[in-house]
């Protein structure tokens, strides 16, 4: 079986994975600001089964500049990437809500000149990536201070041509959080996936949502779902009702499979950086929202294997300046 979307769509599977499983520890990623008594904007009540039915639509576009590859070489990297998700998450009372998350995205990498991972003269490393992840996820409010949280996705990511069970990784995220007040909410868990051509991935998630007063706020669940902050950190100061500026950034690490009619057949590229960034945020109303990002990446680097995970090449690559712009609706 091939990968053969006409939509390419790039690598979310470690970010995504832990990002949607610290998600679901708190709320879902707000659209309106946060109401202080914390009720969740939209929903869709049914009376006769007494469940409310949460629906979320996101979607988004960023674009990475040029940035020339290190060590001297002369080749240069761009990216395009779109976003997009979909959550529908159920409430049947005030204990539990169980819900599912469709997330794709793409990226359309433009390398100019010659790479210092270019598996033969003339050949670019990869092209287009495609990725995409499904993730059912089961919150439980213990009582009014701690949540748990418990979440298994499964996903694939690679170029057109790659081998989707090739592709395909797994895993599963638990963990908990104490909500010290209104204003204060602390959490921790574990997130452990499979990886692509390379060793199980276990590492810490941490939750925070801190509203240090009525304008500033700590957290990293504050993001756009399409471009979701909960692997990184942001502080967001709200300048009215309408408006919000925040200052953050996120790690991210993408791992894919290459096509099986390259010069590099079934191959795994990644690629991996610190993105970070000034958000502006427009409230258009209490179930939507629009977020506008400009920053830079840093910190990134390349790198090509074979199709058995043994390293070929690899390259840093220098600050990406970026600009983004994402749009939310709860119904």
């Amino acid at each position: 079986m091939k990968l053969t979307l006409l939509t390419t769509i790039t690598v979310i599977a470690t970010s995504s994975m832990v990002a949607h499983a610290q998600e679901s520890s708190v709320a879902s990623t707000p659209i309106a600001p946060p109401a202080e008594n914390g009720a969740a904007a939209g929903g869709e009540p049914t009376d006769a089964a007494d469940v409310t039915i949460n629906r979320s639509l996101a979607v988004g576009y960023a674009h990475l500049f040029d940035a020339s590859f290190g060590s001297g070489a002369s080749g240069s990297v761009s990216e395009n990437r779109t976003y997009a998700s979909y959550t529908v998450e159920t409430k049947g009372d005030e204990t539990s809500k169980l819900g599912v998350s469709f997330n794709y995205s793409g990226t359309w990498y433009n390398f100019d000149g010659a790479s210092p991972l270019d598996p033969a003269p003339g050949d670019a490393p990869w092209g287009a990536v495609t990725s995409l992840l499904i993730s059912p996820t089961l919150n439980v409010k213990c009582d009014s201070h701690w949540n748990a949280f418990a979440r298994v996705f499964a996903g694939f990511s690679g170029e057109n041509s790659a081998d989707v069970w090739d592709s395909t990784t797994g895993g599963g995220a638990i963990g908990a959080s104490y909500s010290f007040s209104k204003d204060l909410t602390l959490g921790l868990g574990v997130l452990g996936a499979s990886q692509i051509e390379d060793n199980v991935l276990v590492i810490p998630l941490l939750i925070v949502d801190w509203k240090i007063c009525d304008t500033l706020r700590l957290t990293n669940v504050g993001g756009p779902a399409a471009y979701p902050t909960t692997n990184g950190l942001e502080l967001a100061w709200r300048v009215n009702k309408e408006f919000e500026l925040s200052f953050g950034g996120r790690w991210e690490i993408d791992r894919f499979r290459l096509d099986d009619d390259a010069s590099n057949p079934n191959g795994v590229g990644q690629d991996k950086g610190l993105p970070m960034w000034i958000r502006g945020t427009w409230f258009a109303c209490e179930n939507a929202r629009v977020d506008v990002l400009g920053g830079v990446r840093i910190g990134s680097e390349f790198n090509l294997y074979d199709q058995n995970g043994n390293g070929l090449s690899s390259s840093d690559v220098d600050a990406q300046p970026f600009l983004g712009v994402f749009v939310s609706v709860n119904f």
